[in-house]
C-alpha cells in the first residue's frame, strides 16, 4: 500500500472551498472603510447569539479574552478562587490569573470532562466561579453542575472554545451558564481566518459590562469608566464569520459521521469518545485512550498520518503554575489519561478514502500485536 499523507488539520483545503467568497468579502470590507466593530460585527454577533439560543453575543479578540473578560464582568477578583479542570488548555487557567483570582485544578471523568464530585470536594468559602470546559467538543455535565450550585452565589462560566454547536437536551452549549466563551481560532471546529472570540450571555448587565471592558473601559469617546484592554473584533473576520456560520451544521454532521465510523471500526480495541445521554458532541477532537499511545502514534506517523496529544502536561504541572505558587491538585484520572490520550485527524474536509485509510491502519496496529480487546 502506498502511504497517504494526512495532516492533522488541512486549513488550505478549507480555504480553497471558500476562496471566491472570502476574496469578495475582503474587497467589500476594504472598500467600506469600516475595519473595527461596525455593522458587520453587530450582524455577526446577532447571528451567533441566535445560533446559540442566547440573548446576547459580544465579540472579542480571541477565546482567552472571552474567558478573562467574562470573569471580570462577573466580578471575579483578587482573593477569589475559580475551579477549573486540570486537563484544559492553559488559557483556562491564564484567564483566571488575569482576572486576579486563584485557579483551583480538579480531576475529570473518563470522558475527560470536569467531575462534579471533584468540583464539590474543592468548594471553599473563596469559590467565586466554576469554569466548565466542554473538552474536545463533548458537552460536560453542565446542567447537573448548575443544578448543584443553583442556590449559591457561585458563577458558572462555560469554556466552549471547542464546542460551538454541541448540545445538552437540545439546548446549545454556551447558553447554560452566566457566560459562554468561544474561541474562533483557525484550529477550532468553527473558525475565522485569524484570531477571534465570542461571549454569549442572557444577562443584559453582563453583556453591557463586557462591551465596555473590550473597548478599554470607555463608556464614550473620552470617558474611561475602568481601565481595561482592547479586545475588539475586526469587521473582516466578522464578515467571514457571518458567511461561514450557516455552513456549521453541515460540517458538524460530517464530523459526527466520521466519528461514528471510527467508533464502529475501533470497537473493542480501546476507549473511544463517549457522549452522555441526550447530548450532542461536535468532535472538535477525536480522542482515544490506549496504553499503546506512543507506539500507535509512531506507527501512524510512518504511514503519513499525523496525530496530536491534547494535552500532555496537566495545567497544575506547568512551570507557570509553580511560579505563581498555586495549590497542588489531586488528579488521578488526569494523571492516567495524559499518557494514554491520542487525537486522530477529524475534520469535514477529510475524504472517505482518507478516513478509511486512517481506520485501517489503526486497526492494523492492534491486530499485528494481538492487542484486540485491550482493557477499556
Amino acid at each position: 500500500m502506498v502511504n497517504m499523507q494526512i495532516p492533522f488539520v488541512n486549513l488550505s483545503r478549507f480555504y480553497l472551498k471558500h476562496k471566491d467568497q472570502i476574496l469578495e468579502l475582503t474587497d467589500k470590507i476594504g472598500q467600506s472603510g469600516v475595519y473595527i466593530l461596525g455593522d458587520a460585527v453587530e450582524e455577526f454577533e446577532q447571528d451567533f447569539a441566535d445560533f446559540c439560543g442566547a440573548g446576547h453575543a459580544i465579540s472579542v479578540g480571541n477565546g482567552t479574552d472571552a474567558l478573562a473578560l467574562s470573569l471580570t464582568a462577573l466580578d471575579v477578583e483578587k482573593g477569589d478562587e475559580v475551579i477549573i479542570p486540570a486537563n484544559s488548555f492553559i488559557s483556562t487557567a491564564g484567564a483566571v490569573i488575569e482576572a486576579g483570582a486563584t485557579p483551583i485544578c480538579v480531576d475529570v471523568e473518563k470522558d475527560q470532562n470536569i467531575s462534579l464530585e471533584a468540583i464539590t470536594n474543592a468548594i471553599s468559602k473563596k469559590t467565586k466561579a466554576i469554569i466548565v470546559v466542554h473538552l474536545n467538543g463533548n458537552p460536560a455535565q453542565v446542567d447537573e453542575i448548575i443544578n448543584e450550585f443553583k442556590d449559591t452565589n457561585i458563577r458558572i462560566v462555560e469554556d466552549a472554545a471547542q464546542s460551538i454547536g454541541a448540545e445538552v437536551k437540545g439546548k446549545k452549549i454556551g447558553s447554560f451558564g452566566d457566560c459562554g466563551c468561544f474561541s474562533l481560532h483557525p484550529l477550532k471546529n468553527f473558525h475565522m481566518f485569524g484570531d477571534a472570540g465570542m461571549i454569549v450571555t442572557n444577562s443584559v448587565e453582563t453583556a453591557n459590562k463586557v462591551k465596555t471592558l473590550r473597548n478599554h473601559g470607555l463608556i464614550n469617546r473620552d470617558t474611561c469608566e475602568v481601565f481595561s484592554r482592547n479586545s475588539r473584533l475586526d469587521a473582516l473576520q466578522a464578515s467571514y464569520g457571518k458567511y461561514l456560520l450557516p455552513y456549521l451544521d453541515e460540517w458538524t454532521n460530517r464530523v459526527i459521521e466520521i466519528a461514528e465510523y471510527y467508533n464502529d471500526q475501533f470497537s473493542g480495541y480501546f476507549y473511544t469518545p463517549k457522549t452522555r445521554p441526550f447530548t450532542k458532541s461536535v468532535f472538535h477532537n477525536y480522542v482515544i485512550q490506549t496504553s499503546q499511545r506512543n507506539e500507535l502514534s509512531d506507527f501512524l506517523k510512518q504511514r503519513g498520518i499525523e496525530t496530536k496529544v491534547h494535552y500532555p502536561i496537566p495545567i497544575c504541572h506547568q512551570p507557570a503554575w509553580k511560579k505563581h505558587s498555586l495549590p497542588p491538585a489531586l488528579i488521578p484520572v488526569v494523571e492516567r489519561q495524559k499518557d494514554e490520550i491520542l487525537s486522530l485527524p477529524i475534520y469535514a474536509e477529510l475524504t472517505d478514502t482518507e478516513i478509511e485509510y486512517i481506520a485501517k491502519n489503526v486497526v492494523k496496529f492492534f491486530n499485528e500485536r494481538n492487542l484486540y480487546r485491550e482493557a477499556i
